[in-house]
């Protein structure tokens, strides 16, 4: 029985992924694969499994998907690889920063502003989306800021977003290169100085 099912699966959609792609695929799942099954998806990138990276990625779009799976698969990893161009940042797949795990995780959001001229703070990008489906989320903000001062590696800093960071001192690493604007201790600070240079509260709680 277990060979009939390997027989189907390798006669399935994914029979011609190559092998040497399949790891791709699996990354490329990450950000929309939940527990427990994302814990397997980690463990089969840590082996040389062929068989069970491919049945894995046959059971998912399966179980989600249905009859659609395969179209479901192709829309899906057109996406991947547009993100993965769009934020790859010199080291990582796009799909492995944080910009693209919240672009496949959550799609595409409704607004963005980027700031990069605000001379207190690192660059940082602010993402709003009107409606988040699987959480049920109205007007959900995701803070995004470049420590390295690389408009290619941005990370997450904080979000109002449920299943996200929620970092209420994020004002303190957004303005972290100039320690004069934190009002109080740096390690508890919830807050900065008010001025022209630092902008993001304002331009956080009015977005």
């Amino acid at each position: 029985q277990l060979s009939k099912r390997s027989d189907k699966i390798g006669n399935s959609f994914v029979k011609d992924i190559d092998v040497d792609s399949l790891d791709y695929f699996l990354k490329a799942l990450a950000p929309i694969v939940h527990e427990p099954r994302r814990s397997l998806l980690d463990v089969l990138l840590e082996n040389d499994n062929t068989k069970a990276k491919r049945r894995f990625i046959h059971d998912y779009w399966k179980e989600t998907s249905g009859s659609g799976a395969e179209a479901a698969m192709a829309a899906y990893m057109k996406i991947a690889r547009a993100v993965d161009h769009n934020f790859f940042n010199g080291t990582s797949y796009g799909f492995d920063t944080d910009m693209g795990y919240v672009f496949l995780r959550y799609g595409k959001p409704d607004d963005a502003m980027v700031v990069d001229n605000e001379l207190s703070a690192f660059p940082y990008q602010i993402w709003r989306y009107n409606k988040v489906l699987s959480t049920g989320e109205n007007n959900v903000k995701f803070l995004f800021f470049a420590p390295s001062l690389s408009h290619r590696d941005y990370r997450l800093l904080h979000s109002t977003c449920r299943l996200e960071n929620q970092n209420l001192s994020w004002e303190a690493e957004l303005y972290k290169k100039n320690p004069e604007e934190i009002v109080g201790n740096p390690s508890e600070v919830r807050t900065t100085n008010d001025g022209f240079t630092r902008r993001a509260r304002d331009l956080w709680n009015d977005f």
